[in-house]
C-alpha cells in the first residue's frame, strides 16, 4: 500500500510538471492611444503644450511628436506617415482640409519721434 501511495505520488508530480505553467493573472489596463502629429518648428511649443494639458484630462491618450520645416511635414502628411498635421502656415492654393485653432496679430510700433505719418500693407 506504501508502494502504492508512493508511485501514485509520483506519477502525480510527473503529470504537474509536464502541464503549461500557470501564468499569473495580469492587473487589466485601460485602453492607451497615441497620436502621432507632425508639426511645424514654429508651432511646437504650442502643440506641447496642448499635449499636456490634454494628458490630464485624457491620461490613456499621449502624443507622438516630431517637427520640421513647413515643406518636410507636409511631405510626412502626403506619405500617409501621419493622420495630423500642425501649422501656422497654409498657403491659399493648398488642396488640404485645416481647422484654425487660433489666430495672432502682428503690431507694429515705432518711436513717436519717426518721421514716417502712415504705413501701408503696400
Amino acid at each position: 500500500m506504501r508502494r502504492t501511495k508512493h508511485a501514485l505520488a509520483i506519477v502525480a508530480f510527473t503529470l504537474v510538471s509536464c502541464s503549461t505553467q500557470a501564468v499569473p493573472v495580469t492587473t487589466p489596463t485601460a485602453n492607451f492611444a497615441t497620436l502621432r502629429v507632425y508639426t511645424t518648428t514654429a508651432t511646437l511649443p504650442l502643440l506641447t503644450d496642448l499635449a499636456a494639458r490634454y494628458a490630464e484630462v485624457l491620461p490613456t491618450v499621449s502624443f507622438e511628436t516630431e517637427s520640421a520645416n513647413y515643406q518636410l511635414t507636409l511631405e510626412h502628411l502626403l506619405k500617409d506617415e501621419t493622420p495630423f498635421f500642425f501649422t501656422n502656415h497654409l498657403p491659399v492654393e493648398s488642396l488640404l482640409w485645416a481647422a484654425p485653432l487660433g489666430q495672432d496679430g502682428i503690431a507694429v510700433i515705432v518711436h513717436p519721434s519717426n518721421p514716417v505719418a502712415s504705413l501701408t500693407t503696400e
